[in-house]
């Protein structure tokens, strides 16, 4: 039977979905850059389940943050992606390079993070995670003289994700908390 354009029927959303998922298969294995599929939902990208984005922050943070490993900073994050609040206030982040650069400030001054995730919940491509963390105090380059000292953290990370990448990121996450942990320590120990 001939093909005639006529007969081109819309792509349905199971359709969709399969070639969301082959593509994203295609794209992590780097054979072939992600194309933006005009007739998926979402202004033309491919939509992951809630369950698939709830599963990439809990690999983001189990790779990055617990595991050190920068490269998934690069897997994860699209080029373009914008960060609020990881950083000093009022600084954004642009790109998995600016990420790397605080990644090595705070990796270097507690090398031994281990976050845990208390809760995750996502609706559509949004996820957010409420996590602790705890480390310790043993480099200074957060500006601060190691102390030695084990400290922990909380926060939260709402993360928008296309294409099996984040493209849009905020935090909030007890920074004055953790310096005044350490301001102690650092205090205590000049005095002694």
């Amino acid at each position: 039977a001939a093909f005639a354009s006529s007969s081109v029927r819309k792509p349905s959303a199971p359709d969709i979905k399969l070639a969301c998922a082959v593509t994203s298969w295609y794209t992590s294995a780097g054979e072939l850059p992600l194309p933006e599929l005009t007739s998926a939902p979402s202004k033309g990208r491919c939509l992951m389940s809630v369950e698939d984005n709830i599963a990439l922050m809990k690999k983001w943070f189990k790779e990055v943050w617990n595991e050190g490993r920068v490269q998934t900073i690069y897997d994860l994050m699209a080029e373009n992606a914008t960060a609020v609040g990881q950083d000093q206030p009022g600084k954004e982040l642009r790109g998995p390079r600016d990420f790397v650069t605080l990644f090595n400030r705070i990796r270097g001054a507690f090398p031994d993070i281990k976050n845990t995730i208390e809760d995750a919940f996502g609706a559509d491509n949004s996820v957010v995670v409420r996590w602790s963390g705890v480390m310790t105090h043993t480099g200074d380059h957060l500006g601060v003289r190691a102390t030695n000292k084990r400290v922990r953290v909380t926060g939260i990370t709402i993360a928008q994700i296309e294409n099996g990448k984040i493209v849009r990121g905020w935090d909030n996450w007890d920074q004055l908390g953790l310096m005044q942990q350490v301001s102690t320590a650092t205090a205590a120990a000049a005095t002694s």
